[in-house]
C-alpha cells in the first residue's frame, strides 16, 4: 500500500529517570523507514541525566522538541501532556526504555489508513531484559486487523488487549482526549477503553515490530507500586467499563466476572515476602474493592494459613496450560487447517 506524502507522524516520549536507555529509544526512531516530522520528549522532572541527553539531541535534531516538567506530574499527567503536544495526522508513544523496530510507524500507519475507523494501531513485540538481551515474544491471540469498538468494549472486562504499550493514534481520536492525571499505571488501559466508548476501533499488525522492556524486582518495587495499581483498575471499571456498558444496554455480570478475575490474578501479592503487613491490610481492602468474590476470601483465609504455595503451584500449571492452548491458536492463526 502507498502511503500518501502528506500524513504526518509525531513520536511522543513520556519518561522519567531514564536516561541509560533514552539514547536507544530516540536512536531507533530515527532509524525508521517512514518519515517522523516531529519528536516530542517529556521529561517528568528527571533527577538522573536524562535533561542533557535531551538537550543534546536537541541541538542536533531540528524537529525534536524537549519539554522539562517543574514538578513530577505521575505517569499518567506526563503521558497525556506530551501527547497533547503532537500536531501530526499520527502520534505514536514510545517508552523511553522501549526500542521501536525500523519498520515499526510504516506498519502501524498503512493500517490505520487502511481502517478509517480505528483510534489507533499495535503491534507484537519481543521482551527484553535491562540490558537488551531477547527474553520472550508476546503476541495476541486474534485475528490480524481491525477490531470494531463494540468488540473492543465487550471485551475490556478481561484487561487491556494488546502485546504493549507502544501504540500508534489517529490524532483526530485524541482531539476530546480523556484526562489521564492520577494515574501511575492503568493510563494506557483507561484511553483504550474510552475510544472505544466513543465509537473507535482498532487495528491489531501480528508483527514483531517493537522490543519492550521487562523489569527485574530485585528491589522490591512491585510491591511498593502494587497498591497504585489496584487503583488505577479499580478506577479503569468505575469511570470506564461499567459506565460504558450502561450506556450500551448491556448486561453488568460480565463486569462482575471481569473485576472478580482480576482481583484473584493480583491476590498472590497477598504472599510476597516485600510487602510489610501494613501494605498487606490496604491491598486486601483495594482487592475486594476490585471484585470480591467467595473464591478471594478463600484464597485470603489461604494465604493467612501460609498455604500460598499451594496458589502459586496451581498457577504455575495454569500458565503452562494457557501457554500450550496459545501456542496451539497461534499455529492455527497463521497455519489454518486445509
Amino acid at each position: 500500500m502507498s502511503l500518501d506524502k502528506k500524513i504526518t507522524v509525531t513520536v511522543c516520549i513520556p519518561t522519567y529517570n531514564q536516561a541509560e536507555f533514552l539514547q536507544e529509544s530516540i536512536e531507533s526512531i530515527l532509524a525508521q523507514t517512514y518519515p517522523v516530522d516531529e519528536i516530542v520528549i517529556s521529561d517528568d522532572a528527571s533527577t538522573d541525566g536524562t535533561e542533557a541527553i535531551c538537550r543534546e539531541f536537541a541541538k542536533k535534531i531540528p524537529h525534536l522538541r524537549y519539554y522539562r516538567q517543574p514538578k513530577n506530574l505521575g505517569i499518567g499527567g506526563n503521558v497525556e501532556f506530551v501527547m497533547r503536544q503532537a500536531t501530526s495526522t499520527y502520534v505514536a508513544r514510545v517508552d523511553s526504555d522501549d526500542r521501536i523496530l525500523p519498520r515499526y510507524l510504516e506498519c502501524m500507519v498503512e493500517g490505520l489508513e487502511k481502517f478509517p475507523e480505528a483510534s489507533c494501531a499495535h503491534g507484537d513485540v519481543l521482551q527484553i531484559d535491562e540490558k537488551g538481551a531477547p527474553l520472550t515474544g508476546k503476541t495476541l491471540y486474534r485475528r490480524p486487523g481491525f477490531q470494531a469498538a463494540r468488540n473492543a468494549l465487550l471485551g475490556s472486562p478481561w484487561g487491556y488487549r494488546v502485546a504493549a504499550n507502544v501504540l500508534v493514534f489517529r490524532r483526530s481520536a485524541l482531539e476530546n482526549m480523556v484526562s489521564l492525571a492520577g494515574f501511575h499505571y492503568g493510563e494506557d488501559y483507561f484511553l483504550f477503553v474510552d475510544l472505544a466508548r466513543k465509537g473507535y476501533g482498532n487495528v491489531y499488525v501480528a508483527e514483531t515490530l517493537a522490543e519492550t522492556r521487562l523489569w527485574s524486582d530485585s528491589k522490591g518495587v512491585r510491591a511498593k507500586r502494587f497498591e497504585q495499581l489496584l487503583y488505577g483498575l479499580i478506577r479503569i471499571f468505575n469511570e470506564q467499563i461499567e459506565p460504558g456498558f450502561r450506556e450500551a444496554g448491556w448486561p453488568l455480570e460480565m463486569v462482575k466476572r471481569g473485576r472478580q478475575a482480576h482481583a484473584l490474578s493480583h491476590c498472590v501479592i497477598m504472599d510476597s515476602n516485600q510487602a510489610t503487613p501494613e501494605e498487606k491490610k490496604k491491598f486486601e481492602k483495594l482487592l475486594f474493592e476490585l471484585g470480591d468474590s467467595i473464591r478471594l476470601r478463600i484464597l485470603m483465609v489461604m494465604f493467612q494459613l501460609h498455604l500460598g504455595f499451594l496458589i502459586h503451584g496451581y498457577k504455575y500449571l495454569s500458565t503452562v496450560i494457557r501457554k500450550v492452548v496459545k501456542n496451539c491458536l497461534k499455529a492455527l492463526r497463521f497455519n489454518p487447517p486445509d
